[in-house]
C-alpha cells in the first residue's frame, strides 16, 4: 500500500511504475532511456529512477524532489506543461 497524500494506492508488493515501463519497453522494443518521466508523489520514484530524464513538477513530494533529475517551480499541470516544451523541444 502507498499513502500519495492524495490516494491510496493498492498494489503488489514487488511492483512499480519503473518496472511497468521497463516491462512495456521490453514488449514495444524500446528502451527506458526514451522515456521522458514527470511526477509528483512517491509512488513516481520507481519511474523517474528508469526513465532517461525523471522531472518532478514543483508540489512534487519530497522524496520525489530527491531522485528527479530536474525539479520545476511550476505546479501540477503547469509542470508537466513546462517540462514537455523544455525537455521536449515543443512549441
Amino acid at each position: 500500500m502507498v499513502d500519495t497524500g492524495f490516494a491510496i494506492h493498492i498494489k503488489p508488493k514487488n511492483t512499480d511504475k519503473g518496472k511497468a515501463l521497463l516491462k512495456v519497453c521490453k514488449m514495444i522494443g524500446l528502451e527506458a532511456s526514451d522515456f521522458l518521466a514527470i511526477g509528483d508523489s512517491v509512488n513516481d520514484v520507481g519511474l523517474l529512477d528508469v526513465a532517461e530524464l525523471g522531472v518532478a513538477v514543483g508540489n512534487s513530494n519530497p522524496r520525489l524532489k530527491e531522485t528527479a533529475d530536474k525539479v520545476l517551480e511550476q505546479k501540477d499541470g503547469e509542470g508537466v506543461e513546462k517540462a514537455l516544451m523544455e525537455f521536449l523541444d515543443y512549441e
